[in-house]
């Protein structure tokens, strides 16, 4: 099946979208092992943010991150919910120092405050009302991300972050 993947210059995670199917290849030594964490939810779609992976618990509407710069690390109450709206996540990805939250219907943006226990919060004023049902569509690239959507009509688009505003990059005929 698929699998997401991202690094933190020490160690390279792999998720799998289970709750047990996660991986840390330690790039140190090359040792490459299963996450046994007891408090690991496992994740369709992971990145990494100023010394956290960051995940999206799967079937859910909450996230999850590592111990910092540690992917075996993972406390069971590192997690919070994208409360904007009642949608499941699907995907994970991070742009300019920020993760986009990305849900069936609607996309929500959280950063680092540095706070304890939870260092992330959301960007204010920030709701994106365009999700995905596509998880492995979501890329980032030339400092944006694109997904593909739906439209309010239901109609499949292809959409691009502007800043915080999504804008339709396809054709009615594509």
């Amino acid at each position: 099946g698929n699998v997401s993947m991202s690094d933190n210059g020490l160690q390279l995670i792999v998720v799998d979208g289970t709750d047990t199917g996660g991986w840390i290849l330690d790039l140190t030594d090359d040792s490459y092992a299963q996450i046994v964490a007891v408090g690991f939810n496992g994740g369709t779609t992971v990145c990494f943010l100023d010394g956290y992976f960051i995940l999206n618990v799967p079937n859910s509407g909450i996230y999850q991150w590592s111990g910092l710069y540690d992917g075996t690390a993972w406390d069971g109450a590192d997690t919070a919910n994208a409360e904007g709206s009642p949608d499941s996540l699907v995907a994970v990805v991070t742009v300019h120092r920020q993760t986009f939250l990305i849900g069936g219907n609607t996309i929500e943006v959280i950063y680092n405050t540095g706070a304890t226990p939870d260092p992330f919060e959301r960007v204010q004023g920030v709701f994106i009302e365009y999700g995905t049902n596509a998880p492995f569509s979501v890329q980032q690239t030339a400092n944006t991300i694109f997904w593909l959507g739906n439209d309010k009509s239901g109609s499949n688009v292809a959409w691009m972050a502007d800043g915080y505003n999504p804008r339709r990059i396809s054709t009615t005929p594509i």
